[in-house]
């Protein structure tokens, strides 16, 4: 059977295009989690304290996905037309293009945002965007058939008699 058949097109398209609403809840959570640990007063209560967390997390995701998804999109569509397979060149690859990418976007006049701001310089974004892309190639590349073949191969019976 041919190999191409079976490759997952929208598992990498949708997860590499997610990259950007993952690195946002990252982001807020960890920044979130610090700024409760360090500067919030419990005595609030639990509701006060933690009830935006999921609005302010969706929020975030979802302006992530805002100004980063189009480079996220075009580059998943690139992957899955390139059909990578987990390898260390598909790694490199992804590393490589998912921080070029998120690079590349903040100098675009589209994002709105300077290249000298905070979180849009050059080393965030790049490695934002290639970090983020290469841990998302673990979860979504496919292993390579020969590898998947070769695990479900039984060893051979001995003839019966009979």
């Amino acid at each position: 059977m041919n190999d191409n058949s079976k490759y997952p097109s929208w598992r990498v398209i949708i997860g590499f295009t997610l990259c950007p609403a993952a690195v946002a809840l990252f982001i807020m959570s960890a920044v979130m989690f610090l700024g409760l640990l360090f500067e919030q007063d419990m005595r609030d209560g639990w509701w006060e304290t933690f009830g935006g967390l999921p609005a302010i997390l969706l929020l975030t995701s979802l302006t992530a996905l805002y100004l980063f998804g189009v480079p996220a999109f075009l580059l998943a569509v690139l992957y899955s037309l390139m059909k990578l397979r987990k390898s260390l060149q598909a790694y490199l690859i992804v590393f490589v293009a998912g921080g070029s990418g998120a690079q590349v976007w903040t100098w675009l006049p589209v994002t709105t945002a300077s290249s000298d701001e905070g979180l849009f310089g050059f080393p965030s974004a790049f490695f934002m965007g290639a970090v983020s892309s290469l841990i998302m190639a673990f979860f979504v590349l496919p292993k390579h058939e020969k590898e998947k073949v070769a695990g479900n191969i039984s060893p051979p019976r001995p003839p019966t008699s009979g």
